[in-house]
């Protein structure tokens, strides 16, 4: 793996997806974390690092993240458009109306899946301390390494 991780971890040398032994590439991951609550505001940081994935794992989650950015841009554009149209034709502004109530959900829901690849892909969680992945195999490795940022309950 060519790239270093800001965040000074040692990473197993597997899939952070599926476990695939040895990684054939890296996949970045951008954590916004509030790491000191006040009673009027909180304070937020962020931190990137990469975690290794295998060549088809990295493949879906690149195709998928694209196919969530397109879905967000041409629902703004549709909008755009349903708005034009709703300019010129009054007599069908309840239609448009709907058209572009419809339009801002997929926008929504389209964003929010978009968003989901700064945090991971769903793959690894940190809250500024601690790191959670959701492959367990891939955990168990990464607390042996890193014993100071996986979270342990007390006993």
């Amino acid at each position: 793996m060519s790239k270093q991780n800001p965040i000074q971890i040692e990473m197993p040398n597997m899939c952070t997806c599926c476990g695939k032994e040895p990684a054939d590439d890296i996949w970045p991951v951008f954590a916004k974390y509030n790491y000191s609550l006040y009673v009027v505001f909180s304070t937020y940081s962020s931190s990137t690092f990469f975690v290794p994935v295998c060549d088809s794992c990295k493949s879906y989650l690149d195709k998928d993240s694209k196919r969530w950015y397109r879905a967000s841009i041409g629902s703004l554009v549709f909008l755009l458009i349903v708005t034009l149209l709703a300019t010129s034709f009054v007599d069908y502004l309840f239609v448009f109306f709907m058209l572009g109530m419809i339009t801002l959900v997929i926008f929504f829901i389209a964003s929010v899946k978009r968003r989901k690849y700064w945090g991971g892909s769903g793959i690894v969680s940190f809250n500024g301390r601690h790191f959670n992945f959701r492959n367990k195999e891939f955990l168990k490795r990464f607390s042996e390494l890193n014993p100071s940022f996986v979270w342990k309950p007390k006993q």
